[in-house]
């Protein structure tokens, strides 16, 4: 019996920048190691490196096209390069195609929270379009080793306009100044964030913003323009904690570091000499 099931293509794998570079580099080879007035590797050179340059203005120009016809796909305001915002403005879209209740939830870096202009109109959009209830501010290396950036998750739904926003800070891990690759944030860390949802109360770690004063607009002409739509909202506990601390107490923790510092250096000289110092001499 033949078995008549369609067999998979198997798909290879995308190749890297590094791939395609020397792919393109050992075509040019092959071509030019038939032109006979080429006669070795410092004749063909020249011409290699024009061909690199054909090619690499060529992929500009192809991005370029690329961009400018993702662009045209949203409203002429709100037009732009920035990845996040254009798949922050695709969700919003498909959120008010869908049947109520239509909810989302976005990771974005924090400079989409204060960033102005184009970015600052998608912003009011979502306010006065979505409720925007809740915004969980990631501690530092949540996406490490990719980027350091710290980064936020914003939870909004139909049934707009924002009233007021939410604010939940977790808070970096036990001991260490941030996540990192061997040691990545874990779903337990969520636990208080999770008790938090579901009995929401202000506390050191949770705070309500009403959504007045966020947007920011400008009278040109006859119009009122957004200028400004500021989301990167501090924790008001953890200002409070840093304005409560007089100059006196930080100068006196600046001297006690310094003075930490200079121990540990008198501890390695004298160690140094004692061991002979070859070729190291400590001056004062």
């Amino acid at each position: 019996m033949v078995d008549e099931t369609p067999k998979r293509r198997k798909v290879a794998p995308p190749q890297s920048i590094e791939q395609r570079i020397g792919a393109v580099l050992k075509s040019a080879r092959d071509i030019m190691r038939k032109d006979r007035g080429l006669s070795g590797e410092l004749d063909r050179l020249p011409m290699l490196t024009w061909i690199m340059l054909l090619k690499f203005l060529d992929d500009m120009e192809r991005r370029r096209e690329e961009e400018a016809s993702i662009k045209r796909n949203f409203p002429e305001d709100k037009q732009t390069q920035e990845t996040t915002l254009l798949f922050l403005q695709v969700i919003m879209r498909r959120l008010r195609r869908t049947p109520q209740p239509g909810r989302a939830a976005v990771v974005v870096p924090n400079g989409t929270l204060f960033a102005d202009g184009i970015a600052a109109r998608i912003k009011a959009d979502l306010l006065n379009s979505f409720n925007l209830h809740t915004v969980v501010r990631l501690p530092n290396g949540v996406f490490a080793p990719y980027t350091d950036i710290p980064s936020n998750l914003l939870f909004f739904s139909r049934g707009g306009p924002t009233t007021s926003i939410w604010y939940y800070e977790l808070p970096a891990p036990a001991g260490r100044k941030k996540y990192s690759k061997t040691a990545p944030m874990r779903d337990e860390d969520f636990a208080d964030c999770l008790a938090w949802w579901s009995d929401r109360k202000e506390n050191e770690r949770a705070w309500r913003v009403p959504v007045e004063g966020l947007v920011r607009t400008e009278k040109k002409g006859d119009a009122e323009v957004i200028v400004a739509c500021n989301l990167d909202v501090k924790n008001p506990r953890g200002q409070a904690q840093a304005v409560a601390q007089t100059p006196d107490a930080l100068l006196a923790g600046i001297v006690e570091k310094e003075e930490r510092i200079l121990a540990i250096l008198r501890e390695l000289r004298a160690s140094l000499g004692e061991g002979g110092g070859a070729g190291v001499s400590a001056h004062g």
